[in-house]
């Protein structure tokens, strides 16, 4: 038994240090720490709906760049932001590497964020542009030599006739070569607390064909419900099968473009008439 047993131990001496040269052998795989932090805006449908909203001024602006290639001019966009906040517009143009696009852009808003863009870190340095804090219910002194003008989500945060006022500056604030994004939520029974009026859809359409040839209209964001009594067989079997995956939250985005009069918020693209 004894020499039975001191040979076992023998054995297991012997493993372990086999085992030990194996570890040393095993090389080591980086790994990378880094994380894309998602800010809590983004993880609502509302916020998400309006990062589609630049990017479909980005879609205007890659369709004009190619134009303008042809003619020889790539740097040809002037842009005036109405109500652009902290310019998250300027940034996604930045982060999407649009700014060699950009010969000027002028962010307007009624609040003082002057300090707060000043530290943002994330604005392009090579493009050149400039805040001002403006209430765009004045006339507006800043020429119309504009080829983009976007007002997102603004008018229904003014009554009515404030409504129709800003409109009339933004009519007398472009030439024939401008083209108008304005996006605003359509009237629906609830009215958010920082909402003083919303347009109804016809209700807006007619104000703006008095002074605008509409280009498009696309939904920006609506009750799925509401668009799935009106969708064709092929449109609801593409939905089923994407709510599979997708929630509802995001189908509302997806299927809004198709349905502007039923979308709870619209896109207006226009032109002068």
């Amino acid at each position: 038994m004894e020499e039975t047993e001191e040979k076992t131990e023998e054995e297991t001496e012997v493993k372990t240090e086999e085992e030990t040269e194996v570890k040393t052998k095993v090389k080591k795989h980086k790994i990378n720490k880094t994380q894309l932090y998602v800010k809590d805006e983004m993880q609502h449908a509302d916020y998400f709906a309006h990062w589609l909203r630049w990017q479909h001024v980005l879609k205007f602006i890659n369709r004009k760049a190619a134009i303008d290639t042809k003619a020889g001019d790539l740097r040809t966009n002037k842009i005036l932001d109405i109500g652009c906040g902290d310019l998250p517009l300027l940034r996604t143009l930045f982060v999407n590497k649009y700014q060699g696009t950009i010969e000027y852009y002028l962010g307007l808003d009624a609040r003082d964020l002057a300090d707060k863009i000043a530290n943002d870190s994330r604005l392009p340095k090579k493009v050149d542009w400039d805040f001002a804090q403006f209430d765009c219910r004045e006339p507006l002194p800043f020429g119309n030599n504009w080829s983009i003008i976007t007002c997102f989500e603004v008018l229904e945060h003014m009554d009515k006739e404030d409504g129709i006022k800003m409109i009339n500056n933004i009519v007398n604030s472009m030439n024939p070569e401008t083209t108008l994004f304005l996006s605003t939520p359509s009237a629906c029974d609830n009215l958010p607390a920082n909402h003083i009026y919303e347009w109804g859809f016809a209700e807006l359409k007619e104000q703006l064909e008095k002074q605008f040839k509409i280009q498009a209209v696309y939904g920006t964001f609506g009750g799925v419900m509401d668009i799935k009594k009106i969708m064709t067989e092929a449109e609801r079997d593409i939905y089923e099968r994407l709510r599979e995956y997708y929630h509802n939250s995001l189908l509302s985005i997806i299927f809004a473009p198709l349905f502007p009069e039923q979308a709870r918020a619209c896109l207006w693209k226009c032109t002068l008439a």
